[in-house]
């Protein structure tokens, strides 16, 4: 959950999959490795990446922290 919420303020004023995206990046991860990852974290999570990380009440971040490990544990 603290890596999503991490993640999502990583960019202020951004959209969740912006924000995600340049925080993976400055972990050494692509775009093209990110955005299908991160488009399947937030489905899993019933979230809409199109929205704003300020907006989400904190019970979402550890949806989006559950649904974070389900995906990375579903590919590996």
């Amino acid at each position: 959950a603290c890596l999503m919420a991490d993640a999502a303020f990583c960019s202020r004023r951004k959209k969740m999959l912006n924000s995600c995206k340049a925080y993976f990046a400055s972990r050494g991860k692509t775009g093209a490795e990110t955005i299908p990852l991160l488009s399947a974290i937030c489905e899993a999570a019933g979230v809409d990446p199109e929205v704003r990380g300020e907006v989400l009440p904190w019970e979402t971040y550890l949806d989006l922290g559950r649904a974070f490990l389900s995906v990375v544990e579903a590919r590996s």
